[in-house]
């Protein structure tokens, strides 16, 4: 609001834009980025293999001794859940409705 008056500079306006991290990366470097960037994959590559080495390690060494529910519904009509576990040599996520 000014004064009595509201507006916005977003809506119908095209002052400002709801934009992702691409449009932002290339609005500020005037790069070409497309969406779907995945920011860590591209500018940093090796800590995203080791963060992900390190949590798929850790989670494989908590399934080899649980399972993990993600999600669990049980009334009287229906019994319905989600878990992730260790069969075989597979990690399997199920989804039960």
């Amino acid at each position: 609001m000014i004064g009595q008056y509201g507006f916005s500079l977003k809506e119908e306006s095209f002052i400002l834009k709801n934009m992702g991290l691409y449009q932002l990366l290339n609005t500020l470097t005037g790069s070409n980025y497309k969406k779907g960037l995945h920011v860590f994959e591209t500018f940093a590559p090796e800590e995203y293999n080791e963060w992900f080495s390190c949590t798929w390690k850790l989670l494989l060494e908590y399934l080899d001794e649980n399972i993990i529910w993600i999600w669990k519904e049980e009334n009287l009509s229906s019994r319905r859940f989600s878990t992730i576990q260790i069969l075989g040599d597979k990690v399997n996520l199920f989804y039960y409705v």
